[in-house]
């Protein structure tokens, strides 16, 4: 366990409103398991749990979202380069299973965080899978996944608008990247997914991954591993 480290902001991107890539200098390369998270004490009396989004040597990233509007929230939306904020951890045990079977990912918002740690190991541990994502947010204009993922190919992303009133959304679609109107559990119980010989990594609201969860148990998936916050 990297037990606790103090970390400066050095690069503060914003993605969408309210969505926020940060990016701080550690003092020594952190040891962590895709899917992990750490404490962040933002000051004495307010801390809160983030997933890695990445990190490297000299560096980790946090993807935040700050709609909420708490403490934690209004900290992160006015934090400027050369802020610091002190970490512990890391913790959890929702990681990647070390196999060969293809892995479906599936979140709503930020939960695409600590997949996309899972995401860019499993690239390097089964560079000729396929990868395909499932992401759920209300409107095409909150879509922010060309971003993050700009640089891991043979990737399938599946967009789901649960607000989307536009009827053109289908001239969006690019050749790794489809929008679909409605929930991620409409997308898939409508998709052709052999279910039951994939793995399934879950990120989202606790309501949200209960009825995904459901779906996939319809599906008679059998490897269904989640997270809910």
């Amino acid at each position: 366990m990297f037990e606790s480290a103090l970390l400066k902001l050095t690069s503060k991107k914003t993605l969408k409103d309210n969505v926020f890539l940060l990016e701080y200098s550690i003092p020594k390369k952190i040891e962590f398991l895709p899917g992990q998270f750490v404490i962040v004490q933002i000051r004495d009396n307010l801390k809160r749990a983030y997933s890695i989004f990445d990190a490297s040597e000299k560096s980790i990233k946090f993807l935040i979202d700050t709609s909420p509007k708490g403490e934690a929230s209004k900290y992160f939306d006015s934090c400027e380069i050369g802020s610091k904020v002190s970490i512990s951890g890391p913790f959890g045990n929702f990681i990647l299973k070390d196999s060969k079977r293809e892995k479906v990912f599936v979140a709503t918002g930020t939960g695409i965080a600590p997949l996309f740690s899972m995401i860019k190991k499993e690239k390097e541990k089964n560079p000729k899978n396929k990868i395909r994502v499932f992401w759920g947010t209300r409107f095409i204009k909150d879509d922010y996944l060309d971003e993050i993922f700009s640089e891991i190919d043979n990737i399938k992303l599946t967009v789901c608008l649960s607000r989307e009133e536009s009827n053109e959304i289908q001239k969006y679609n690019t050749g790794f990247k489809k929008y679909k109107k409605g929930y991620i559990t409409k997308a898939l119980d409508e998709s052709n997914l052999d279910f039951e010989n994939l793995e399934f990594y879950i990120c989202g609201r606790k309501e949200i991954v209960n009825d995904v969860v459901e779906v996939l148990s319809k599906k008679s998936a059998r490897y269904v591993y989640f997270e809910k916050y």
